[in-house]
C-alpha cells in the first residue's frame, strides 16, 4: 500500500489513476506532488481571510449592536427570535472553525469553507422566507459570497499547493474527523469536475431563491 500524493488516500501500489481522487500518479499537468508544494497563505487567499473578519463582526453586529442601537423591541425580537438567534450562534462557530483550518492549512479547509458559505446560502433563503429581517444582507452580496469563494477554492491552483497539511489527533482537529470523509468526497468531486460547477451553481442559487418566495407564500 501507498500513500496519494495528491488526495493522501491509501492506495494499492500498482493502481494509477488514483480511485478516490482520479489523479494520474505518473504524470498529471494539472496536478501538484505533494513535495513540490508551497505552504505560504498569500495572493488572493487575502480574501477568505477577510472574508473570516466581516462575518464575525456581522455576526455580533446583528446579534448585539443592531439591536441595541434600534432600541426597537420589535427590532430585538427579530434578531433575538430564536432561529435567527441559533443560526447567528452555529454561523459565527462555523467561521471560527474554518478559520482554524485554512490558517492551519489543513487540506479540509477549502471544503470547509464551501460549507460554511453554503451555511450562510442557506440560513439566507430560509430565515428570509420565514421573517422579515431588518437590514437583512442584499441577495447581491448573498450571490457574490456564492459564487466567488467556492470558485475560487474549486479553480484556483494556488489551493491546491497551500492546503496540504493533514488533520492532527492531538488538536483541535479531531473535532473534523467524521467531516473528512464526505466532505473531500465532494470538494474532490468538484475539483475533477470543473465544468459541472457553473451547472450545478446555478441551480442551486435559482432553486434557494424560488425556495425563499415559497416560504414567504407560506408564511
Amino acid at each position: 500500500m501507498k500513500k496519494c500524493s495528491y488526495c493522501h488516500e491509501e492506495i494499492e501500489e500498482t493502481l494509477s489513476p488514483c480511485p478516490h481522487c482520479r489523479s494520474n500518479l505518473q504524470a498529471d499537468p494539472h496536478r501538484v506532488p505533494l513535495e513540490d508544494r508551497a505552504k505560504a497563505i498569500n495572493g488572493w487567499l487575502f480574501l477568505p481571510a477577510l472574508f473570516f473578519a466581516v462575518q464575525i463582526y456581522s455576526g455580533i453586529k446583528k446579534m448585539i449592536l443592531d439591536p441595541i442601537g434600534m432600541q426597537s423591541r420589535g427590532f430585538i425580537r427579530v434578531y433575538w427570535s430564536p432561529p435567527a438567534l441559533i443560526y447567528n450562534l452555529i454561523f459565527i462557530a462555523l467561521v471560527l472553525m474554518a478559520m482554524w483550518l485554512f490558517f492551519r492549512k489543513r487540506r479540509l479547509a477549502p471544503a470547509f469553507f464551501i460549507l460554511t458559505v453554503l451555511y450562510s446560502f442557506v440560513g439566507w433563503v430560509i430565515l428570509g422566507g420565514v421573517i422579515n429581517i431588518p437590514g437583512d444582507e442584499p441577495i447581491i452580496a448573498v450571490f457574490f459570497n456564492m459564487i466567488l469563494f467556492p470558485a475560487y477554492f474549486i479553480y484556483s491552483r494556488r489551493v491546491e499547493t497551500v492546503f496540504v497539511n493533514e488533520l492532527e489527533p492531538s488538536t483541535l482537529d479531531v473535532l473534523f474527523r467524521w467531516l473528512e470523509r464526505p466532505l473531500m468526497a465532494g470538494y474532490l468531486f468538484l475539483r475533477n469536475h470543473r465544468k459541472l460547477f457553473p451547472v450545478l451553481l446555478i441551480l442551486f442559487l435559482v432553486t434557494g431563491v424560488l425556495a425563499q418566495d415559497l416560504i414567504r407564500s407560506l408564511f
